[in-house]
């Protein structure tokens, strides 16, 4: 199990940081946060140095540029796992954390939001948390959880009827997909 988990919800702004590491006791192991706390000056100054340097260093040739959409979606990830662990403070100090241990991040969409209901994510969450988390906290997890879920639920429900409306009005661009298969 990570000592750090990312519950992300693509289609909403916040998501949830769960703190499970040894001695993290007494803080907040559970937080709600939102991504515009993540866009900070700190966060945007870094990436865009380091995106000025990537470009500007193209030593490898024109497979580098080639390689360019991949190495920028790594230097974004990158930076935003560094900045959500520095927003948790998880040292409690208020210290950017030195060593977060491992992190996992979840992403709630797809055939997880299908087949995910109330029995199974008591479940899930318990067998990921019981022995690092309080009975509370679990409760508290689950909660949150469900709430995020419904909410994730009806964004891509949106989504996907807009999607619709803007295909039927002709609104929606030159290519559609009728059907795709869900398994290759």
């Amino acid at each position: 199990m990570a000592d750090l988990t990312l519950c992300i919800f693509p289609n909403l702004p916040e998501f949830l940081a769960i703190d499970s590491r040894d001695g993290s006791a007494g803080r907040e192991r559970i937080q709600l946060l939102n991504v515009r706390d993540i866009s900070r000056e700190e966060f945007l100054s870094g990436l865009e140095s380091a995106f000025g340097k990537m470009i500007r260093d193209r030593t490898d040739g024109f497979m580098g540029l080639l390689n360019l959409p991949k190495k920028i979606e790594e230097l974004v990830r990158a930076y935003l796992l560094k900045s959500v662990v520095d927003l948790i403070h998880a040292d409690g100090s208020g210290q950017p954390l030195e060593d977060p241990g491992s992190i996992g991040v979840v992403l709630f969409t797809g055939d997880l939001l299908e087949h995910l209901n109330t029995r199974r994510l008591r479940h899930v969450t318990g067998e990921l948390f019981s022995e690092r988390l309080s009975e509370a906290d679990l409760a508290r997890l689950v909660e949150m959880l469900e709430e995020l879920i419904e909410r994730q639920r009806s964004a891509e429900d949106e989504i996907s009827r807009s999607n619709i409306g803007n295909l039927i009005s002709g609104k929606g661009g030159p290519y559609v997909t009728l059907w795709e298969s869900g398994k290759g």
